[in-house]
């Protein structure tokens, strides 16, 4: 099934020409796809830290994500347009701008879904990682996100709480099992350095590790 519109020529090129300074000013984008949705309702342009809306006639909704170097061959193509409107077909592997075909086996359709967009570079920490508990992992997976969660400097403490609020299995899709062992090494080491500052008043680390451990999980269900 093909996604399919209608737009005028001149919303394209604006489109296209502000996505492409957007770019040319060395934005720093986590994702390198542009995703279009099309429905009844709106057609946009997304992608990490750019979304773009559009007027157009929808003639077949859908979604679809194109590599982001077609952006510059669209704009150029835009230029030798004369009509004031032109039809846009997406079926894999396939861009149709009016009767020019750009093959590119990246372009591929998607899931009509949620996407995250407009998710500032400089977003702060909570921000990043609110998105836990709003999305999938495929949805972060399908808006670049997931380096952005990988990468996130989230304090010790929010990294242990992932074990109470997500499976193994779970964690592990969002890509943050390994950031998650991490933690728990340091999580060991530091019960560890006080057990032996409190060796000498007859505080095992087992006692310790144990009375820790307890205090989390009552923090964690108050939160």
């Amino acid at each position: 099934m093909a996604v399919e519109i209608v737009i005028a020529v001149g919303d394209l090129k604006e489109a296209l020409t502000t996505l492409s300074a957007c770019l040319a000013r060395g934005k720093k984008l986590e994702s390198q796809y542009l995703d279009v949705s099309a429905s009844l309702e709106e057609i946009t342009l997304e992608t990490e830290g750019f979304s773009y809306a559009l007027p157009g006639e929808v003639t077949s909704p859908g979604s679809a994500r194109l590599p982001l170097p077609i952006v510059q061959a669209l704009r150029r193509l835009t230029r030798l347009l004369s009509g004031k409107e032109v039809i846009i077909s997406i079926v894999p592997g396939h861009f149709k701008l009016g009767s020019t075909d750009l093959p590119n086996p990246e372009i591929t359709l998607r899931a009509s879904g949620r996407r995250i967009a407009d998710l500032p570079i400089e977003a702060p920490f909570e921000d990043v990682w609110s998105l836990l508990t709003r999305f999938t992992p495929e949805e972060i997976e399908q808006s670049g996100l997931k380096r952005r969660l990988q990468e996130a400097d989230a304090p010790l403490r929010d990294i242990l709480l992932l074990a109470t609020r997500f499976t193994p299995e779970q964690i592990q899709q969002y890509g943050l099992e390994r950031k998650y062992q991490e933690a728990r090494q340091e999580a060991e080491r530091l019960v560890a350095s006080v057990a032996g500052i409190l060796r000498p008043f007859g505080v095992s680390l087992e006692a310790l590790r144990e009375f820790v451990w307890k205090q989390f999980q009552a923090s964690a269900s108050s939160t």
